[in-house]
């Protein structure tokens, strides 16, 4: 009698002892798997990441800047200014006067730059009126000033796009390079402005705005003069829209923007390629 009521616990050891080698062999292969799938992309993160660091050593510009340089003496008195409002023209010089002497170029020439702050007041200033000019403007209850935000929408974008013209041309006319050579900026004010006004658009989208960026990128930097030097850049919309989401999260946290954006700069200019005329 007590071996007949064994039996059937006997059979339900067997049956988890088996259940328990098939599960060991399950969690196996699984883990099996997953180191697998981890060397594959760790290997082609490693392919990537030296093919992007041959590319940068032999056509891209390096980008030296580091998160020490923000607690330089020129770098806080920028921040300072640009506090003040007024004083944005001088961060922004201080700014790029700061990226100029930290690129490199693959032939190993250096760039210094000579901008003055006084020569950005003119369209900063244009840029901050017509920030302005929405609230100088308010719509009446009789919609009397209805016609102001559909000519404003029309308008400012173009103007928009011939301060960063201006702006633009402005700072490559002060860039010289160690080589002896100068730079300017040849794209026309109504050029700008179309670029604008499509930039606008892709970023109301939602969607398209990296590839609209890449394109908008990459027709800048054909429109780079230099006696003996052509650019490119070679980034895509892809790369953009990752790399963009990472940037947002660092700003929106505060503390890590100063890292976020050192690490952008030196992506961004690897990805502009220089070619001898």
């Amino acid at each position: 009698m007590t071996v007949m009521h064994l039996e059937p616990l006997r059979g339900l050891e067997a049956i988890g002892r088996q259940t328990k080698r098939w599960s060991m062999k399950i969690v196996s292969s699984t883990l099996g798997c997953v180191r697998n799938v981890c060397r594959v992309i760790t290997y082609i993160g490693a392919e990537i990441n030296s093919r992007n660091d041959e590319m940068s050593v032999t056509s891209g510009i390096t980008f030296r800047g580091s998160v020490w340089d923000v607690w330089s003496a020129g770098f806080m008195k920028g921040i300072l200014w640009s506090l003040t409002g007024i004083g944005i023209p001088v961060a922004v010089s201080v700014l790029f006067r700061w990226i100029a002497r930290n690129l490199d170029f693959p032939d190993g020439t250096r760039l210094t730059l000579r901008l003055s702050a006084l020569h950005l007041y003119p369209a900063i200033g244009v840029a901050f009126v017509l920030d302005v000019a929405p609230r100088l403007f308010p719509e009446a209850s009789d919609g009397s000033t209805f016609w102001f935000p559909a000519v404003y929408l029309l308008v400012a974008p173009f103007i928009y796009g011939a301060c960063g013209w201006f702006v633009g041309r402005k700072i490559f006319e002060g860039l010289k390079g160690s080589d002896g050579t100068g730079f300017a900026f040849t794209a026309s004010p109504v050029a700008c402005g179309l670029w604008t006004v499509g930039l606008a658009l892709s970023f109301l989208s939602l969607v398209w705005w990296p590839w609209v960026l890449a394109r908008y990128f990459r027709w800048f930097a054909t429109k780079i003069r230099n006696d003996k030097k052509a650019f490119a850049f070679n980034g895509k919309g892809f790369d953009l829209l990752w790399r963009g989401l990472l940037v947002a999260i660092g700003f929106g946290l505060v503390v890590p923007a100063i890292w976020v954006n050192i690490w952008i700069q030196r992506w961004f200019f690897s990805q502009i390629t220089v070619s001898e005329k």
